[in-house]
């Protein structure tokens, strides 16, 4: 935990260090414009079937799993035992929502519909509930009323509307159907799906307004109405426009039906599966997005643009617009380590390959230096953009390079350097160059043309890297530690 900070900066603080360290669990293919990260029970998470997720106002992410219910701060699941232990505690959970109030409201086995308003847990077993009462995800209508479905109990519908409990079911409009689907618009209007009817809560009463077969999810739709899916159809439906097709999911097996619709704050939608993963929309059609297992049980966007997923068995998945794009420096060599990169003052990005070349990118192309640059050195260990133009190259046995279209200077042992083995470079704003070698005494200053020498602690060993800092103090890493 991070006691001075606010929940979400704590949020955003551990998801930017879980990015740095080898534990994290990485699906994203090379490149991909999405950037995955997978939580499963190993790292805390209480069971690998994820049915429910939300944030409240704090930060804190809220993970409702079949094995209980988790606060979740980027770095570690803490249990919350009240919700898992409340009404059956033996009792599945099947969905969590978090209302304008803050509230969690959670579904469970054997109609129970709990809820955590300040720190204080409430639960209310429906009437007529059974050990088989299983529900779908809570939902808030528009004017703060909480409703929960359970299709397989007789009153299939409880609101809580006030503290005051209602329930409803054919006796007042709700059609008949063995599923049965809920969703707020963007009005704040309550809309239903059961059987093959989409229809809405007006006046006390369920109004059917139109008919769907195979409806398995329905989500608000920010242009108004509701999306739909069906099998592998997606559609939109609206009061008076009816049923419009939004497109047909690329699945490969005919039995692949949509489990949940979401659509982003960036109206991305995003269309999860019952055996063929996660499929986003961005503009005309549908492309998958990997994810770390193919059934999708929950879907649900963060405030910083994060869109977290739920699966059956993969645990929680966290997908982000991927920032990192890799880039191949040298042709045939797509595996190319890289030792040292910059860019220099005109814009141009340089790399210096572990095989020793030196690149450079220009007009969106990398290109190996060579002899028509004026460069024929093949031991570069490091480069460094000069602040007034041109790089500094190091190598491995010829030293230190001064490159601006062709070499322009050049120091040795000849011309003071303690060694030739150039192995980090650093270029100070003021027009100071620093260079670490591999001999004694191997840190070096360079300022109008003249070598200084520094001497470092005994045990030191080889400059590998150096940094300064606001007040002007130079850093400097070592192989001795």
């Amino acid at each position: 935990m991070f006691p001075t900070l606010t929940g979400q900066a704590r949020l955003r603080l551990a998801f930017g260090l879980g990015l740095l360290f080898a534990a994290t669990r990485l699906i994203a293919a090379t490149n991909a414009p999405w950037f995955a990260r997978a939580w499963q029970t190993d790292e805390g998470l209480p069971d690998n079937a994820v049915v429910g997720i939300a944030q409240t106002k704090d930060g804190f992410l809220w993970v409702a799993t079949q094995g209980g219910l988790a606060r979740f701060d980027g770095n570690q699941f803490r249990d919350f035992a009240p919700i898992t232990e409340v009404g059956v505690p033996s009792g599945l959970l099947h969905g969590l929502t978090v209302d304008r109030r803050d509230r969690l409201w959670v579904t469970k086995d054997g109609g129970v519909l709990a809820w955590v308003d300040q720190g204080r847990t409430t639960s209310l077993t429906l009437r007529g509930g059974s050990a088989n009462a299983r529900a779908v995800t809570p939902v808030e209508d528009g004017d703060g009323n909480m409703w929960a479905a359970y299709p397989a109990v007789p009153s299939r519908l409880v609101r809580i509307r006030d503290g005051q409990v209602s329930y409803f079911g054919a006796d007042d409009g709700l059609p008949a159907g063995s599923t049965l689907q809920l969703a707020s618009d963007r009005a704040g209007q309550l809309w239903f799906a059961t059987g093959d009817k989409l229809g809405v809560f007006r006046s006390g009463r369920f109004v059917a307004l139109g008919t769907v077969p195979g409806v398995q999810c329905i989500a608000a739709a920010s242009s108004g109405g509701i999306w739909v899916g069906a099998g592998s159809r997606v559609m939109r439906f609206s009061e008076g426009a009816g049923v419009a097709m939004v497109g047909e999911l690329p699945v490969s097996r005919a039995s692949v039906n949509a489990t949940v619709v979401l659509e982003d704050s960036a109206h991305r939608l995003w269309v999860g599966t019952s055996r063929q993963g996660l499929f986003r929309r961005d503009g005309e059609s549908f492309t998958a997005v990997p994810v770390s297992h193919r059934e999708i049980l929950s879907l649900a966007e963060d405030r910083e643009g994060s869109v977290w997923v739920g699966t059956r068995g993969g645990g929680l998945n966290r997908l982000r617009p991927s920032v990192v794009e890799s880039q191949e420096i040298v042709s045939g060599l797509p595996f190319e380590a890289v030792r040292s990169v910059c860019q220099d003052q005109e814009g141009r990005l340089w790399a210096v390959a572990r095989s020793g070349v030196v690149a450079r990118r220009e007009g969106g192309v990398w290109s190996v230096l060579g002899a028509s640059n004026g460069w024929t050195i093949k031991d570069a260990m490091a480069v460094v953009a000069d602040p007034k133009g041109g790089v500094w190259i190091g190598t491995h046995h010829d030293g230190l390079f001064f490159w601006r279209e062709g070499v322009v200077a050049s120091f040795t042992t000849k011309d003071g350097l303690a060694g030739n083995f150039a192995r980090s470079l650093l270029a100070g704003t003021n027009g100071d160059l620093w260079i670490g070698t591999a001999s004694s005494g191997g840190l070096h200053r360079l300022r109008a043309g003249k070598l200084r020498q520094f001497e470092l602690p005994a045990g030191s060993g080889l400059v590998r890297a150096m940094a300064m800092d606001v007040s002007g103090t130079l850093w400097a890493g070592t192989a001795g530690g």
